[in-house]
């Protein structure tokens, strides 16, 4: 998947793995990331969002339900945005 700019956007699925690990994966990642550059996340806890929010208090969300019929119910899309710098 390419974002906005063309650029490929990385992708963490917590679905099915250890939610504390992929937080500190996704927490490297978006440190390591240039302004401008956006990251998905696939989960399916609703608390994710606010855990988010405490570990990267800078970010930029967007977030959406999928709507395609073969993912399963509840699933939610988070897109994070690291905002360009002051």
């Amino acid at each position: 998947m390419k974002n906005l700019t063309g650029d490929a956007m990385v992708t963490f699925d917590l679905r099915m793995g250890i939610v504390s690990f992929a937080l500190l994966e996704i927490c490297n990642h978006f440190k390591a990331m240039k302004p401008g550059e956006v990251i998905r996340i696939i989960c399916v806890e609703p608390g994710i969002e606010q855990d988010l929010r405490c570990i990267l208090p800078e970010a930029q969300y967007a977030s959406r339900r999928l709507a395609a019929p073969q993912v399963q119910r509840g699933t939610r899309v988070i897109h994070l945005r690291k905002p360009p710098t002051s």
